[in-house]
């Protein structure tokens, strides 16, 4: 798991673009999977598209649609992108909704909370209520090896399960978490799972991020 290496000043960014490449490249990515016992290498591709399919999203929002090599599974993701706002919308097939959920919000400084989904769709139909806070900065720190440099912390809880039916996947029930690390201009480079014990799930850090 990362760990700073220079915490320094904590700067206040306004321009969340800045924390997500808005040209198509690929990631390779490095997936330990504790509930499988597995681990894996795969590479991620987002092709840029250019205009956005959902009639709610600004015209400027940058539109990816994202595929792994390992599921093969295509998924759209828009990200509405403005000075303080970045919201994600994707969707797994053509007959599904548009999940959406707010990655980031706000001036992106240490201590920011903030909503980031009321209605998200789990697999099994269940639907649940995501918080967000930034927890921590770090000026450069490293994961797989290489250094990046301003780094935030973004944890994201599982507020509420809101509906009946009750989530199957444990990163979507009631307290779970999900830690994200955006680094400046590369976008996510280190994610872990934890299930409401706090168990770890699973984590994903990046290798190698290509552009095209």
């Amino acid at each position: 798991m990362p760990s700073p290496n220079n915490p320094g000043e904590i700067p206040t960014f306004s321009i969340l673009s800045t924390f997500y490449p808005d040209t198509t490249h690929s990631v390779l990515w490095h997936r330990t999977d504790n509930a499988k016992g597995t681990q894996q290498y795969f590479y991620r591709s987002y092709v840029r598209q250019g205009i956005n399919k959902y009639s709610n999203v600004f015209p400027s929002a940058y539109y990816f649609t994202e595929i792994d090599t390992v599921t093969k599974v295509a998924t759209e993701r828009v990200y509405m992108i403005q000075d303080s706002l970045v919201i994600e919308y994707s969707k797994r097939n053509i007959d599904s909704n548009a999940n959406e959920i707010v990655r980031l919000h706000g001036l992106l400084e240490k201590g920011q909370s903030f909503s980031a989904a009321t209605d998200f769709v789990t697999a099994n139909g269940a639907t649940v209520t995501i918080d967000a806070a930034v927890d921590d900065y770090f000026g450069a720190t490293s994961v797989a090896g290489t250094e990046y440099n301003d780094v935030y912390h973004v944890t994201y809880t599982v507020n509420t399960v809101s509906s009946t039916t009750q989530p199957i996947e444990l990163e979507y029930q009631k307290g779970a978490t999900l830690g994200v690390y955006y680094a400046k201009t590369i976008g996510p480079v280190y994610k872990v799972a934890k299930s409401p014990t706090g168990d770890i799930l699973w984590s994903e850090e990046v290798i190698e991020t290509r552009s095209r």
